[in-house]
């Protein structure tokens, strides 16, 4: 199980990737711009997904949270975080579970 400094450098990766703030440049940094588009990827998906265990699905998705209500996301990628966490929602799951998912999903949607 990847602990969450690790899924933070991850994402950090990743948005650096994307064109997001560089840590070496010598100019002074810019800010991510919304109009950037953010993938998840596979191992992010693995880290929801139904193999990993419940607290740690819900503590990734927590720390996804701010990012998909606030960057748009590229094409496809609501649908494969919709596969990863749609299981959460099932009735075994305790009702902070599945309301920790729904908010989830509603950032989603509405991001």
């Amino acid at each position: 199980i990847l602990h969450s400094s690790g899924l933070m450098q991850r994402l950090g990766t990743l948005i650096q990737s994307l064109g997001g703030r560089s840590g070496g440049s010598t100019r002074p940094e810019e800010p991510w711009r919304q109009d950037q588009a953010v993938y998840f990827t596979e191992e992010i998906l693995k880290e929801l997904g139904p193999s990993t265990p419940l607290p740690q699905r819900l503590k990734v998705l927590k720390e996804l949270h701010d990012i998909v209500s606030t960057k748009r996301l590229k094409q496809y990628a609501v649908q494969a975080m919709w596969l990863a966490v749609k299981d959460l929602l099932d009735k075994p799951n305790s009702i902070e579970s599945r309301h920790c998912v729904l908010g989830f999903l509603r950032a989603l949607i509405s991001g």
